[in-house]
């Protein structure tokens, strides 16, 4: 909860210096239009000048948003995703190595990497990775669910013994439970 408030608090910041560098000539403008009113003797500013730049100015400014978003925000959290995405390829992999040479398979987690064990899965930073053994109803035989997350990803990924299962969107209330519980037991 706290870390979420400190987040938040983070971005709103960020937001606003960067709404008041690219506003600036704005904040400039209506400043000394302002004080062209109040004070005999100064130049006038004209309202017009003022709502013009603004309008400049927010033009800028959607433009800068997504520019970031589009080249920075979104292939970044894509690559994130990816990185999970392998992960949980290469525990099932291992899960059925393991299962081949020991008869069952094994638990993990759930960790958060930077982490290696001795079966060959290696966690690297911020991805939470928890695989749970389970009896697999359908086939009537032992199986197990791997889950895997980049903390700063926007997907979580399932899978079990016959591949990858889904891909669950942030803005799911069954993806917001597990990726909670998640980075909640990894703290």
């Amino acid at each position: 909860m706290v870390q979420d408030v400190a987040g938040i608090a983070l971005l709103v910041i960020v937001y606003v210096c960067l709404g008041i560098i690219v506003l600036a000539p704005t904040i400039y403008l209506a400043w000394f239009y302002v004080v062209s009113r109040k004070i005999r003797g100064v130049g006038k500013v004209s309202l017009r000048s003022v709502i013009l730049t603004a309008i400049a100015n927010v033009i800028v400014g959607y433009f800068i948003f997504f520019l970031i978003h589009g080249w920075i925000y979104v292939p970044n959290v894509n690559s994130n995703d990816a990185i999970a995405r392998a992960l949980v390829e290469k525990t099932i992999a291992s899960e059925k190595v393991f299962f081949e040479k020991h008869g069952r398979y094994y638990e993990v987690g759930p960790v958060r990497g930077p982490y290696s064990e001795p079966n060959g899965i290696k966690i690297e930073k911020n991805v939470i990775l928890e695989v749970t053994r389970m009896w697999d109803k359908s086939r009537k035989k032992e199986s197990f669910q791997a889950i895997a997350m980049h903390l700063w990803g926007d997907k979580i990924f399932t899978g079990n013994a016959g591949g990858i299962e889904e891909e669950n969107h942030a803005d799911s209330a069954q993806a917001a439970s597990i990726r909670a519980r998640l980075i909640a037991n990894t703290k």
